[in-house]
Parts: structure tokens; sequence; C-alpha cells
């Protein structure tokens, strides 16, 4: 890329006007200036750099050290807001999940705090101290949570802690705001810093310019001395008249940009002055944001002729912009191909021949984009007086840009303010030493009534605090709500009146802290929220818990009076049934085996099994008991699966025979042992295998399979019955329920007694059944736990 130096260009002249002075100048004085001005030029060059680097490492140090602390102090505090709201979110719904939460925010909050310690320790023992008084009010405020959290403490005895957590809660944010505020003065303090190196390194160079530009008029002096007196004093008030109007033009175009109020607004006024102070045939801006892997550079602004069209894109590298970030300095390009290759296809055709002066535009050092101005062959090369206008023009844009970059991170903060106070459900109210309305956010504005337009200016105790509970007059001197702004401390109330436009009032909870400038009390923010709800749901709680209370009473006189009835059952009946059974079995023996008397046999039979049946319905009821108030004992073992799967199958092969039915059970080779209590287990197959052969028509098929599952041992019965509708399987383990409303053979209880005994033993059960093909029932145990 070929550049030109404009002060290159103008040095040939004055030698040559130096020479035709008719009276030499002495050699040493020239020596002299010389010397002098490259002394100037070259302190010039070292002492910016100096300055940059002090200016750079400050803000490295802001960067990495200050800013980062601030950002770990905010996560440190939002991560004990989202501990408190997981604390709250637990008291408020009572499920063990929350409480879990509660644990983890915890953990999270903790962590946090240790990250802002580490990032802290850099800044010194003051902030150091200011963070250990945050994590102090941290700890005073879990001290009663690590109770909840642990079981030590009910929730409800928490709830009644409630007003100390939010008084340790509302520390433990003034903490955080001391911590914020030490932070914030540790970065306002370096930036003032760079301000003033800033300050001093402008100082300075202007020093050493104008000692430059003294030293250079010397030189350029005494190389004119030679001309006549009337053609110098007329070209220096022609000089003096273009850089006086210059130097008008340039003041207002600094006006004009500094009452720009946006980026585009600042470029746009860039380009067009710039046309007019350079004689510029045209001029365009390109913009770029931080450059990054297919970053793009996008024409911004354009005035005059011969420029790309608006809103032109080219990739980032290979642009101007690319170039500049090297150099942060004007250059010149003698041919419009240089201008950046990526833009010289736009310009080849728009501009051909043309020469172009490129200014950087920056903010805070940073380029922001670049300000470029083409110039046409017959039009003549830029002189240095265009190059430094295009110079000044640049710093005067780069300062707006400055101003309008930073209104704009200030609205930005103001409009991410305004939009915490209004997303909050809690009423905020700023007030003024007055006492009066100087902030109203819209849940205060929808709880109050009024429109915040309507009460900003008016004083706070007549508009919303005037009468007691009890409907007596409020003294102003005695409301809580200007306590503060009177000289006392913050305030806080659980329960208080504020009243509506309507005149109508609501209970409230709410708290007043001050606010102070240099010491002295200049207002107060006060926070409410309507506690009309909670109230009656204090209310509502007490109602159900005394419900719960009575129902709870009635519960366990029911079950004294269930039990009573079933110990009188399994005492009162059993004993005639058993008389019974030994009765029939006497009978069966006393009749013989001939078939003269086959169908007294029969009849006998049939009193013994519903004698059976009768013992089985009662020994249900006594298990459902057992299992309902966790009475039910079971001695868990190592146990063979496969030797009762034989023996409950050995009870019911001859049952099966009788009822046409073919029974096969089978176990898998070695199966490993189960935890389980063996006649509980096989009372379990038990109940699955007289269902199965219940169900099961004459002809049907009846299988038990003992298999190896994940973790224990797989019981599957499968039969060839009726099966059962998809609509039934999930009310099959209910009580007293059963799938066919035509068979009533039992109480419904065998399968509810199943599932209460596996659930006994850890294990689970699974039911497939297709209608009109059968079903199966899989039982799974766990295995028993091996040593070592």
């Amino acid at each position: 890329m070929e550049r030109s130096d404009p002060a290159r260009r103008v040095a040939p002249a004055a030698g040559r006007r130096a020479s035709r002075d008719p009276r030499p100048v002495p050699e040493w004085l020239a020596y002299l200036a010389s010397a002098f001005v490259i002394a100037s030029l070259l302190v010039l060059s070292l002492v910016p750099p100096w300055f940059n680097r002090r200016i750079d490492g400050i803000r490295q140090e802001i960067e990495r050290v200050v800013e980062p602390a601030r950002v770990q102090a905010r996560e440190q505090l939002d991560a004990v807001v989202r501990e408190i709201t997981a604390t709250r979110a637990y008291l408020l719904g009572g499920d063990p999940a929350l409480l879990e939460r509660a644990r983890d925010e915890r953990r999270n909050a903790e962590e946090a705090a240790e990250r802002a310690a580490a990032a802290m320790r850099p800044l010194g023992p003051e902030v150091l101290e200011l963070h250990g008084r945050l994590s102090a009010a941290a700890s005073r405020w879990r001290e009663r949570q690590d109770a909840l959290l642990a079981g030590e403490l009910s929730a409800r005895a928490y709830l009644a802690e409630l007003p100390e957590q939010q008084a340790r809660f509302e520390a433990l944010f003034e903490e955080a705001a001391s911590l914020d505020e030490a932070l914030a003065a540790e970065a306002a303090e370096r930036r003032t810093s760079i301000r003033r190196a800033a300050r001093r390194l402008s100082v300075v160079v202007a020093l050493l310019g104008a000692s430059a530009m003294v030293a250079s008029m010397v030189v350029a002096w005494l190389a004119r001395r030679e001309r006549a007196f009337a053609r110098s004093a007329e070209n220096a008030r022609a000089r003096a008249e273009r850089h006086a109007k210059e130097e008008r033009t340039l003041k207002e175009v600094m006006r004009a940009l500094g009452a720009s109020v946006s980026f585009r607004e600042v470029v746009e006024k860039a380009a067009e002055r710039s046309v007019e102070l350079t004689r510029a045939f045209g001029a365009y801006v390109e913009k770029f944001d931080v450059p990054e892997p297919g970053s793009e550079v996008e024409i911004v602004a354009v005035a005059g002729k011969g420029v790309p069209a608006l809103g032109t894109r080219v990739p980032y590298p290979g642009s101007l912009s690319e170039e500049l970030m090297e150099s942060h300095a004007p250059q010149v390009m003698t041919e419009v191909g240089a201008i950046g290759e990526r833009m010289a296809p736009y310009l080849t055709a728009s501009c051909p021949g043309c020469t172009g002066l490129i200014v950087p535009l920056s903010s805070g050092g940073e380029i922001l984009g670049t300000l470029v101005l083409l110039r046409r062959a017959e039009q003549g090369a830029y002189t240095v007086e265009e190059v430094e206008l295009a110079r000044a023009l640049g710093d005067a844009a780069s300062a707006a840009l400055r101003r309008v970059l930073l209104l704009e991170d200030v609205e930005r903060e103001k409009r991410a303010r305004d939009a915490l106070l209004e997303s909050t459900d809690e009423g905020i109210l700023g007030i003024d030493g007055a006492g009066c309305f100087t902030l109203v956010n819209r849940a205060a504005s929808l709880m109050l009534g009024w429109d915040p337009a309507e009460m900003l200016g008016r004083s706070v105790h007549p508009l919303i605090h005037h009468h007691r509970p009890g409907g007596v007059a409020y003294a102003e001197e005695e409301c809580p709500l200007t306590h503060v702004i009177r000289g006392g401390a913050g305030v806080r109330s659980e329960s208080d009146l504020l009243w509506r436009k309507d005149g109508s009032s609501f209970p409230a909870e709410f708290s007043v802290r001050p606010i102070a400038e240099g010491g002295v009390t200049v207002g107060a923010v006060i926070a409410f929220t309507d506690i009309t709800e909670r109230k009656q749901n204090e209310q509502e709680r007490e109602r159900l818990h005394e419900m719960e209370r009575r129902a709870r009473a009635e519960a366990e006189t029911a079950l004294r009076a269930r039990d009573e009835l079933l110990s009188a059952v399994s005492h009162d009946l059993r004993n005639p049934l058993g008389t019974i059974r030994l009765s029939a079995d006497f009978l069966l023996r006393q009749l013989g085996t001939g078939d003269e008397r086959a169908s007294e046999r029969r009849k006998v039979e049939v009193i013994g099994r519903a004698s059976e049946s009768m013992d089985h319905m009662i020994q249900d009821l006594l298990d459902v008991d057992r299992i309902d108030s966790g009475r039910l004992v079971l001695e868990l073992a190592p146990t063979d699966p496969a030797a009762v799967v034989e023996e409950t199958c050995a009870l019911f092969r001859p049952h099966a025979e009788r009822a046409g039915i073919s029974l096969s059970c089978s176990a898998s080779p070695e199966l490993p042992q189960v935890l389980a209590d063996a006649g509980g287990l096989q009372r379990i197959l038990s109940n699955l295998l007289g269902n199965a052969l219940k169900f099961t028509p004459e002809g049907g098929a009846v299988s038990v399979q003992a298999s190896a599952a994940a973790d224990g041992v797989s019981f599957a019965v499968t039969d060839t019955g009726r099966g059962i509708a998809a609509e039934e399987l999930p009310r099959l383990f209910d009580r007293h329920w059963q799938a066919s409303r035509t068979d009533r053979r039992g109480l419904g209880l065998g399968l509810a007694i199943v599932k209460g005994l596996i659930e006994a033993h850890g294990g689970a059960i699974h039911v497939e059944s297709t209608p009109g093909r059968g079903s199966t029932f899989r039982v799974a145990i766990p295995i028993a736990t091996r040593p070592g």
C-alpha cells in the first residue's frame, strides 16, 4: 500500500525559499534550531507511549481486578438471594424437593463467597474486611436456616422467627451495598488516575508540540528571511485569516458534534463537515464492533460523491479499520486501490484515481471505526493543514462518540434499574427530605390505587398513612414512614395499615431505610407488601390445622375400633372354623373311600373348602391391618428362590389337577439368594398362583418361573385365562375391588396384600395382560447382600 507524508512534501519548497535568502543565516543558529526540533520530536515520540502504558496498566487493573471483584460480589449476593428464595419456597410449599434445592443453593452461595474473597484479595485489607462483614452477615442469617435444612428446626418455628431473619437479610443487603460502594470507589479512584494521566499527557504533548512548533517557526523564519516584508506580511495575514476561519469552522463543528445525541448522528455530522473543512470529494465512515473471526465492517454514514452505498458491508480482514488498529493515526493513501482491499471494488467505479485520507475514530483507546476522506486527482494532494484539520475533526468526533456511548450506558443502566423496580411485586416508594414522593413503582401504584403522577410531589403521611388500625388519626410527627428523615434510624413494621385512594385500607408489612449524602439524610426508600392474603392464609392454616387434629383423632378412634373388631374376628371366628375343619376331616375319614358314599363325601369336602376359604379371608383381613398399621413383621434372610417356587407349586398341584389345568414350575439354574421372608415370599406366590388357577378355565395352563434380573430375581406367574381389560389395570391392586363384578370369590384383598408384602421386601410388581389371552404378574425381589 503506497503512502505519502505531507510533512515531506512541504520540506523541499521551504529549502528552495531559504536558498534565495540574500543574507545567509548563521550556521550555528540553524543547527541549534534543528537540534531543538529533533529533540522535541524525540521526546514527543517517547512520552505519549510511556503515559499510554501507564494508563493501560491502570485500565487493565480495573478490568482484571476491580470489575471482576464487583462481578463476584454481585454473584455472591445473587447466590444468597437464590438461597433465600429457595428456603422461602420450601417454607411455602413444604416439598422435600424444594428443601433439597435450598441445600444446593446454600452450597452455591458458599462457593460464590469463596470466589468473591479470592477476587478481592488483590484489593487490600479494607475491601477484604468489607467482604468479611458481608460473609458474617450471611452467616448470621444462615444460623437458623442451618437448623431448618438439618431438620432440627421445623418450618413453623422458622416462620415464627422470620422477622429476625428479615432483619438479618436486610443487614446482609446493607453490607453488600457497602462492599459494592467500596469497589465502585476503587474503580472510580483508578479512573480518576487515568484522567489525571491523560490530562498530564495532553499538557506535555501540548508543551512539546508548542516547543516543536516554535522551533519549526524559527527554522521557517530563518529560511524565509530573504522575502520582502510586504509579501511576508501579506502571507502572514492570509494565513492568520485562513487559520481563524478554520478555527471558527472547527469550533462550529465541535459544537454540532457536542449537541449530537446518538452514534449515527455523530458519524453523519462528521462525514458532512469533513467534506466542508478539507474540500474532500466525498467522505464515509466505516464502523465495526470488537474484531472477531467472521466480523464485518459496515458503511454507516456517507457525504459528498464517489462513496460506497450506505449499509455496504465487507469482511473486517483486509479493511481500513484493521490497518488503523495497528497505527491509531491518520494515513494518506495515494490511490483508490490502496484504500482497503475489501472496499476497493466499490470505489474503483465511483471514484477512479482518487486519493484517500484515513482518520481513526476511537473511544477510550479502542478504535470504533474510520473516517475516510476521498479527493480526486485534479483537487491536488492533502496539505499538512488539511491532515491536521482532519485529525482535529476525528478527535472531536471521537470525543462526541465517547460522550454518546457514555450516555447510552447510563440510559441502559437507568432502564435496567427502572425495569427492576417495575418487575418486583413489592411496592417501592421514594421520598425526599420533606417527606414528599419522588418515586412510585408499578406495584405500589396498583396496591394504593393512585396513578404515580398523582402521588409525585405530595406528602406521604396524609396520602397513605393517616389513620391507625383502630381508626384513630395518626399524628404526622409519630408517622413511622417519615421517622428516618426526622433523624431516626430505619423502621420496620410487620403489620400496619396503608390507605388506598378510594378510602379503603389493607394490612401491610413495610420497611423504611434512609438515603444519606455526605452523612446527611436527604430522603428515604419505603418498601411495602400487601399481606391481606397472608393474613387470610394464616387463618385458613389455623382452621385446617384444627380440622386435621379432629380428623386425626377420629381416625385414631376408628383404627382402635377396627383393631378391636379384627381381634374379635381372629379369636371368635377362627375357633369355630377350626372346629368345623376338624369335624369335616373326621367325617371324611369315617366315610372312607368307597363309591357308595361319594355323594356324602363331596358335601363334606365342600364344608372343608368353605371353612378353609373363610380362614383365608380372616387371614387377609389381619394382614391388611398389619400392613396399614405398620405392624407387619418380616424376618428377612437369604432365601433360595427355587425352593420357594417348588414348595408353592407343590401346594397347588392337586388343585390344578382337579381343575383340569396344566401347572408348570421352573427356576433358572444357579439363581442368587434373595433377601426375603420365606413365608412372606410363599404367601406372595400363593396368592398370585391361586388367582391364576381361579381365573383359568379347564384345559388352560398356568406357569411359575424364576429368573435372574438386574439386582434381584424376577418371579413370573402366567395364565391363559380371560385376561384383564386395560382400563381395569390401574385399580387392580385396590382393596375390595375385583375385575369381575359377577365373581365374588373372596374379599378382593389378595392383590392388595401381595403389593404390601412386595413393598415390605423392597421389591416391585408389574402386570401384563391381554383380554382373552391371559395375564402375567412379574415380581422383582432384591438379592441378598453378599459379604465383602
